[in-house]
């Protein structure tokens, strides 16, 4: 048995997986995206410079942040997916697609598809919530718009992600607290008490 806690990069891989399997040349969009990846500033000298280096369309999970934990004791992962598309014939072909290519339009709609009450595999305390959508920047052949979701985890839960087996041996130890004039340090190296319950096997003839 193995279990998974959710943190921030497990968070964002999954999302991550979610819209590489979408985008492939056998995912739902019917178009693939050459750039799904995590942010590293890509951005920063301008969509250009994202431009220069072939990534068009392009699609990049950014973690923007977390609050928490709330009521129900879970944190709240805030994430950006960025989407960056071109489209030199011109502004609204950017936005909306040519046929051919997707425009920034058609990504968000799909993003928004394919993560949109997302429990990214039992990952998740809660589905992802789609936060809102903005733009980043509008020029004449690209625009970049952000995707905003929100992930809600639980930091006690363990996720089980084998079966468990055949279940037939209960075991617990007792630590006794001390009564009177007896002193800690406790737990003591052995178990004050001990407790086994055995259940029949399939072997055995138990259950269906």
């Amino acid at each position: 048995m193995t279990g998974i806690i959710a943190d921030i990069d497990t968070v964002e891989q999954a999302i991550l997986d979610r819209l590489t399997a979408a985008a492939g040349p056998a995912g739902p969009w019917g178009y693939t995206v050459p750039t799904i990846d995590s942010y590293g500033s890509e951005l920063e000298g301008g969509p250009e410079t994202a431009l220069a280096r072939g990534a068009a369309p392009a699609i990049w999970v950014v973690f923007g942040g977390e609050e928490g934990p709330d009521r129900q004791g879970f944190r709240r992962l805030r994430y950006s997916i960025v989407i960056l598309a071109r489209n030199y014939r011109n502004e609204r072909a950017s936005r909306r697609g040519d046929g051919t290519n997707p425009g920034t339009y058609q990504l968000l709609k799909d993003v928004r598809g394919v993560l949109a009450n997302d429990g990214l595999g039992g990952l998740l305390a809660r589905p992802l919530a789609h936060l809102r959508s903005r733009s980043l920047v509008s020029g004449k052949a690209v625009k970049v718009y952000a995707f905003d979701v929100e992930a809600k985890i639980d930091d006690q839960a363990r996720y089980i992600t084998e079966a468990l087996g055949n279940f037939a041996h209960f075991h617990v130890d007792w630590d006794v607290p001390p009564i009177g004039n007896v002193q800690p340090p406790l737990p003591a190296a052995e178990a004050d008490a001990t407790d086994d319950v055995f259940l029949p096997t399939d072997s055995e003839g138990a259950g269906p």
